[in-house]
């Protein structure tokens, strides 16, 4: 698990928790950590070797030439898809429903699309909220019942909690978070936290 440790992304994480910021405030603020979040997690992605041909001579660089998938766990998870877009333009988009019950705080599958994969997918998790990490879990199953193998997790905030479910089930899988907080409550909501995050992104 990698907790990102950047100045903008400590000053934007007080307007998601703070409960008087305005929907604009909020999604701006989102954005912004996504876009860092998802910066970090893009950044180990393989690279080939190419020759580029300047105005002046030719240089070696080097280019991202994988399949990247970036699923959207709705409905939270939709916020993070277009920070993921402008900094990867080709990526792919998958989009998992799921539904909590709020009184076994189980999460239940509703809808389900995914592009093609192939077993040299990349596939990026996106969730804001890792709380209890059943709805991460079920994601993760989904892509390693086809055959996928680098999986990666990003979530704005996290729970211990969560956390060390996933890690316990599936260790070779990476986890990114912008925070780490305390615990969860007994309602199973991310302490200190800062609320709903599917509520607060779409104005419900």
């Amino acid at each position: 698990m990698k907790v990102l440790d950047h100045a903008l992304v400590h000053h934007d994480l007080c307007a998601l928790r703070a409960s008087s910021s305005s929907i604009d405030i909020y999604r701006a603020a989102s954005d912004r950590i996504s876009t860092l979040l998802i910066a970090e997690a893009l950044k180990t992605l393989p690279t080939s070797a190419v020759t580029v041909e300047t105005p002046l001579t030719k240089t070696e660089g080097k280019q991202v030439r994988v399949d990247v998938i970036a699923v959207a766990v709705l409905r939270a998870g939709l916020s993070m898809i277009e920070p993921f877009t402008r900094l990867y333009p080709t990526v792919k988009v998958a989009h998992l429903g799921f539904e909590r019950n709020e009184q076994t705080h189980q999460a239940s599958s509703y809808y389900k699309k995914i592009p093609p994969l192939t077993t040299s997918s990349h596939v990026f998790i996106c969730d804001p909220m890792l709380a209890t990490g059943g709805t991460v879990n079920q994601c993760i199953d989904t892509f390693k019942s086809q055959g996928v193998s680098n999986i990666h997790i990003l979530s704005i905030i996290g729970a211990p909690e969560g956390v060390k479910n996933v890690e316990s089930k599936h260790p070779d899988v990476e986890i990114t978070l912008a925070s780490l907080d305390s615990h969860l409550n007994e309602q199973a909501y991310i302490v200190p936290g800062l609320g709903d995050a599917g509520d607060r992104t779409f104005g419900t």
